[in-house]
């Protein structure tokens, strides 16, 4: 309910201005408040539609880890959307090729994030070919293999391939 109340008061484009704040506690603060607001699917489109995609790629690229894992949540709750146009910028801004780079990394915060937003993309059939030419799958699928990486993670890896499978244009590079 409350966020609701946030997003209804006019705080969502305030929000997404800090996200860039020369202050990481302030960007970070910003990132988390709009991560925690993009979990709620009626206000996905609100933070898409407010230009918040590209000041959340500049996060996930901070120097501040904070920043940039709370910048990459943000970036996956809208993977999420049901809004086509909130996935078609995250594509067109490159934040598969910055979310996948999370699958990778060793702190297993990142990789949750990660897997979270390339699973939620892998849902919309439109870009399962683009992520797959991105080289989604053999990250994921070290992440799926991997019994040090936690048990959520690797589920949420697993679905994201089985996502990607769903795509007959995909076949071949399965197959490879």
């Amino acid at each position: 309910e409350n966020k609701f109340e946030i997003s209804k008061c006019g705080a969502v484009a305030p929000l997404i201005s800090l996200i860039t704040s020369e202050d990481s506690i302030v960007a970070c603060h910003a990132c988390e408040c709009l991560a925690n607001l993009a979990e709620m699917i009626d206000i996905q489109e609100i933070i898409a539609r407010g230009d918040a995609v590209i000041p959340c790629m500049a996060a996930m690229r901070s120097r501040h880890i904070d920043v940039q894992r709370e910048g990459a949540r943000i970036v996956a709750n809208l993977s999420a959307s049901s809004d086509k146009f909130a996935v078609d910028a995250i594509i067109n801004a490159n934040g598969h090729h910055l979310l996948a780079s999370f699958l990778v990394y060793q702190d297993e915060d990142f990789q949750r994030v990660g897997a979270i937003g390339i699973g939620n993309m892998c849902t919309h059939d439109h870009h399962r070919v683009t992520l797959m030419k991105a080289g989604v799958l053999e990250p994921l699928s070290s992440l799926a293999r991997s019994t040090k990486t936690e048990l959520d993670i690797r589920r949420v890896a697993m679905l994201a391939i089985a996502n990607l499978a769903a795509c007959f244009s995909n076949h071949d590079d399965f197959i490879k």
